[in-house]
């Protein structure tokens, strides 16, 4: 029976610690881009009967919905991007807020 000698370097592939990976929700601009998509969907969604002529009063309403869901979600990307600097939070997109 013959054993295979342990890797020169001492390591051996066990012991290497899994890969951490966060949660999606866990990035501090993960909501307020939400936010934004939601508003923008919304908007989009709207734009055939706005390109076609056939929009009616409530079309408009939902336009002016979506784009307030939007400014709210930049509104609360930028306070999240302003307190991540006060932080002092890493630059790849973790940090404590």
């Amino acid at each position: 029976m013959s054993t295979t000698p342990p890797p020169p370097d001492g390591t051996h592939p066990e012991d290497e610690a899994p890969a951490t990976r966060s949660a999606l929700d866990d990035r501090w601009w993960w909501s307020a881009v939400l936010w934004m998509v939601v508003g923008v969907g919304v908007i989009a969604y709207q734009s055939g009967p706005i390109r076609t002529g056939t929009a009616i009063g409530l079309t408009w309403v939902l336009v002016a919905i979506g784009a307030l869901v939007a400014a709210r979600g930049a509104l609360m990307l930028w306070r999240a991007w302003r307190a991540q600097q006060a932080a002092g939070a890493e630059p790849d997109g973790n940090g404590p807020v």
